[in-house]
Formats: C-alpha cells, sequence, structure tokens
C-alpha cells in the first residue's frame, strides 16, 4: 500500500506499525510536509547577516536571531564581505548626539578630583551615616552647604559628610528639594 505527497510528490508506503485505516487517512510524507501545508508566514533575508529565515505571520521580525539583533543594537553592522565596523552608531554618528556636550555639573561629577573628594569624605566619617551611624551600606557622601549654591565649596572635605540613603533623603537639599530652596532664596532676599 503507498501514497504520493500532495507537497514534495515523493512516494511513500504503509509503515508496519500503521493500520490500513490508519493509513488512509495520512496524507503527507512527513510532519515536515504537513507543516509546511500550514505555513502562511514569509521568507525575509536578515538585516544584519543577509542569511534568508522564515518569519511566522505573528512575527514581524527583520533578523535571523538575538545575536544578530544585538549586534546590531550594539552599533556592530556586518558588512557583505563579513568584516564588521565598530562604531556605526555611535559617537557623532548616534542620531541624538548634541556635539559632546556635558553640563558643568556632570563634568565635575565625572571628574577624578570629586571621586577623591567622595573617597576622602567616607574616609573622614569612617564611612559611618553622620546621622544615624550606620556602617558600610550605600552611602552617599552629601554636600553641607549645596553643590549648585555655593561653587567655591564643592570639594572642600570639610563641606562633606557621610549620610546613608535614608538620612540623605530627609535633607533639605536632597534631589528637587534644593529648587524649592534656591526659588524661595531669589523670591524673598
Amino acid at each position: 500500500m503507498y501514497k504520493q505527497c500532495p507537497i514534495c510528490n515523493q512516494i511513500f508506503y504503509k509503515p508496519s506499525n500503521y493500520t490500513s485505516a490508519h493509513f488512509q487517512k495520512k496524507i503527507y510524507c512527513s510532519n515536515k510536509c504537513r507543516a509546511a501545508t500550514k505555513r502562511n508566514g514569509e521568507y525575509k533575508f536578515c538585516k544584519c547577516c543577509k542569511t534568508q529565515f522564515y518569519n511566522r505571520p505573528c512575527e514581524d521580525r527583520q533578523y535571523c536571531s538575538k545575536s544578530c539583533f544585538d549586534t546590531i543594537r550594539q552599533g556592530v553592522t556586518v558588512v557583505n564581505s563579513g568584516q564588521f565596523r565598530k562604531g556605526q552608531n555611535m559617537g557623532e554618528n548616534h542620531y541624538n548626539w548634541k556635539g559632546g556636550v556635558k553640563s558643568e555639573t556632570q563634568k565635575i561629577r565625572d571628574s577624578a578630583e570629586y571621586k577623591s573628594w567622595r573617597r576622602a569624605v567616607f574616609q573622614k566619617d569612617d564611612f559611618r551615616c553622620f546621622d544615624c551611624g550606620e556602617k558600610g551600606g550605600t552611602l552617599n557622601a552629601d554636600h553641607i552647604f549645596p553643590f549648585a549654591i555655593f561653587p567655591r565649596l564643592r570639594l572642600d572635605i570639610n563641606n562633606g559628610r557621610t549620610l546613608c540613603i535614608e538620612c540623605h533623603k530627609k535633607t533639605s537639599t536632597y534631589a528637587g528639594k534644593l529648587q524649592q530652596l534656591t526659588k524661595f532664596k531669589y523670591e524673598y532676599t
């Protein structure tokens, strides 16, 4: 007993473990051919490596794999010859590039002097919170006289104190509270 597969036109015979009734219901030679009839997606070419892949109808993928997707996200693009061009979407080539502009505050906070100041403040207070006395944990170096209002005291070790996060949140200069202070200062002075 034999049949011809409508997908691949291959002739296939009744396996010994099939009954005649079961074989009568069988239409395709393999699960692969049966699955091919249920596919209504499309084949696409990967934008990264240019290989062909099957895209299911419920998806709208542009890349054949996660590694190709990650390669593009990291700014590394595969050229047809198989070579890489690094930095295509980085620095000046990035769509959000603003000319290397950093605020004055950010330049200071990223400087080696500021990091050295933080370390010195922590050592001065023996890595203990100035208010509650907790040792270790996540500590912040807080300016006693605010960073934004007193620029000359920014890197003065005596203007720093070590605070844990909870105690730092209670200060009047934490996060957006300083803007309220400066607004108050300019309105009433």
